[in-house]
């Protein structure tokens, strides 16, 4: 319940959401695996910190897998295997037109120009898959952590790790709320 009432305008919302949740059962029980693993994910995120301090890209990987993962669930688990559909998926289909905005403008080509929300969602991908695949956790920043690094990141965020983590909950509360069967 603490993790999701700040994504709601009041407790009650919170709590009526988490509670239609947890009432799901199978096979109508998406929206509960959803806010489990929504949960369980951006909780792994937040404590990359500890693992590996000022390491971006650990948490970017948890983040994606997160929203791979709701778009998994709320598409039934087809024997599909391609991760980076399913992330763009969820950015295209379960964030409003605001949060697809700074994810459009989270990265910039050469002339300044926003990458727009596609690009900018298979830029963030590519280092998820350098964290997964080659186990490369440096080189990415977001907004918040690149004044402070003495590296400088190949790949940096114009967006901070906590409007990107609210994006990805928002996300996922609204995967969940498409599969509340009353």
């Amino acid at each position: 319940m603490e993790f999701y009432q700040p994504y709601f305008i009041n407790r009650l919302e919170a709590e009526r959401f988490v509670s239609h949740c947890r009432q799901q059962r199978t096979p109508f029980d998406a929206a509960k695996r959803i806010m489990q693993q929504a949960r369980r994910l951006v909780l792994i995120a937040d404590d990359m910190n500890n693992v590996r301090k000022d390491r971006d890209a650990l948490a970017l990987l948890f983040y994606l897998t997160c929203a791979e993962n709701a778009a998994k669930i709320h598409d039934g688990y087809s024997e599909d295997r391609n991760s980076a559909k399913y992330v763009q998926r969820f950015f295209a289909q379960f964030l409003g037109r605001g949060d697809q905005q700074l994810i459009g403008r989270a990265f910039t080509d050469e002339n300044g120009n926003s990458l727009g929300l596609e690009s900018s969602v298979r830029r963030f991908y590519k280092v998820r898959c350098s964290v997964a695949h080659e186990g490369k956790y440096w080189g990415f920043s977001f907004r918040d952590l690149a004044a402070y690094t003495k590296d400088v990141p190949e790949v940096h965020a114009q967006i901070s790790k906590a409007e990107f983590r609210r994006i990805i909950v928002t996300g996922c509360v609204a995967a969940a709320t498409d599969h509340i069967v009353d």
